[in-house]
């Protein structure tokens, strides 16, 4: 089975954002599926139940980015 977080992402403002926002997320370890909603703003992340995914991981993917992304 598998877990859903959901994170605001600031910064993104067009298609290719979101592919990139979209791209970044799927290479954090444990990240099964990721949805990257532009409209609203949020990346739905799904990640495998039998791994707690490491926020600051994701933080340290984005640090070189204009993207802001913090847990909803």
């Amino acid at each position: 089975t598998m877990s859903q977080t959901t994170y605001r992402v600031k910064g993104m403002m067009c298609g290719h954002c979101q592919i990139h926002v979209q791209e970044t997320l799927e290479k954090i370890k444990g990240v099964e599926q990721v949805n990257v909603l532009l409209e609203e703003g949020k990346a739905e992340v799904h990640s495998n139940d039998n791994y707690t995914l490491d926020f600051e991981e994701i933080k340290r993917a984005f640090a070189d980015s204009n993207y802001h992304i913090e847990p909803i």
